[in-house]
């Protein structure tokens, strides 16, 4: 009996079968694979405001330009007309409606404004469109301060100490060692490079020259700045007491 169970063969055991994939590789046109690039640069170009929980309180968007007012009017009217999203992105481009080169720079100009104007009131933007001189400027200038801490701080903690200190001018000196103290204060502060805190420095001094704060770029002489009333009491208004501050740096 023995003998015989050891001289039956063993049952062999069966092999697994090859585990295949549920979805195979699939080669994508080229055509959708352009056009999911052009998408992906949209949503580099328009998804930072996403991200800004994560960036502290100092951001460098401000990089991609300065007051930008031309530019701060013509898409104040489309937001003050409520125009669609559609319609947004095609007057952006192929409309370029802000007159770019490029469609990314445009897409990225916009991006910029459209988070700059979402800050700020009705009555604000009906200051930006449809103000004249001084009181279109400061109202885009407001808009600017109230989306950019960086813009702001700077303004509020040091262009008003130049002016209390009776400084003739500004300096590059005063925007690296602000740049330094906006570390202290932001542990989430992004670490620029030279370059960027170089690029960053000439869209804030294009900022405040553009609005009379300083004579140019060059001198960086300070000037005296005296706000509208009609932007001083739309500030007030929406209780924007912080932007209102950074605006009346100027003795």
């Amino acid at each position: 009996m023995m003998t015989e169970l050891s001289q039956r063969p063993r049952s062999k055991k069966p092999k697994p079968k090859e585990e295949r994939p549920l979805v195979e590789h699939v080669e994508l046109p080229h055509s959708l694979t352009d056009r999911t690039a052009s998408l992906s640069e949209d949503l580099d170009a328009g998804v930072n405001s996403l991200r800004r929980g994560n960036e502290g309180i100092y951001r460098g968007d401000i990089i991609a330009g300065a007051l930008l007012l031309p530019e701060t009017r013509l898409l104040a009217d489309l937001m003050l007309r409520g125009v669609s999203a559609d319609d947004w992105r095609t007057a952006v481009w192929p409309d370029n409606v802000l007159r770019a080169r490029q469609r990314k720079r445009a897409v990225r100009v916009a991006s910029l404004i459209r988070s700059r104007l979402e800050t700020v009131t009705p009555d604000v933007l009906e200051l930006i469109r449809d103000g004249s001189g001084v009181v279109a400027v400061q109202a885009t200038l407001a808009a600017a301060v109230k989306q950019s801490r960086l813009l702001g701080d700077f303004m509020r903690l040091v262009v008003a100490e130049q002016y209390r200190r009776f400084e003739p001018r500004l300096t590059k000196k005063t925007w690296d060692d602000y740049v330094d103290e906006c570390h202290e204060r932001d542990a989430h502060m992004p670490i620029w490079n030279q370059a960027t805190r170089d690029r960053l420095r000439s869209s804030v001094f294009q900022t405040l020259a553009q609005a009379g704060y300083v004579q140019d770029t060059r001198s960086l002489r300070l000037q005296a700045v005296h706000v509208a009333e009609r932007v001083a009491a739309s500030l007030r208004a929406s209780n924007d007491i912080y932007v209102l501050q950074c605006l009346e740096v100027s003795p």
